[in-house]
């Protein structure tokens, strides 16, 4: 039997305790929801949700895109790029210790 999951805003004891007894279950669980809202085409309700996500978890990827393509979505093609950028910041850092200063100037030079 599929579970039933309360819809948003509402508790349910049961599904409270599972996200409790594992870490970062409660930021899935927005992100999925947000990710559903989005397909819908229900973009307040997913912007909200994506937030939410990013407030618990300040450099979740996916919620930082999925809010770009909200805003792309939305005409706001500057703040898309500001939250695009604001995704691929903590990536681009780790490369650049990755491969040290030259190799990251090298892979800039590609573009």
């Amino acid at each position: 039997m599929p579970e039933i999951k309360p819809s948003p805003g509402s508790t349910h004891p049961e599904q409270a305790t599972r996200a409790a007894a594992r870490p970062g279950a409660a930021i899935a669980d927005n992100f999925r929801r947000a990710i559903a809202h989005h397909q819908r085409g229900q973009l307040a309700q997913a912007e909200t949700l994506y937030r939410e996500t990013l407030a618990q978890a300040r450099d979740h990827f996916d919620a930082l895109h999925m809010l770009g393509v909200i805003e792309y979505q939305r005409g706001r093609h500057v703040a898309a790029s500001e939250i695009f950028t604001q995704a691929l910041e903590p990536r681009a850092i780790r490369l650049k210790k990755g491969v040290g200063m030259p190799g990251y100037v090298a892979l800039l030079r590609c573009r």
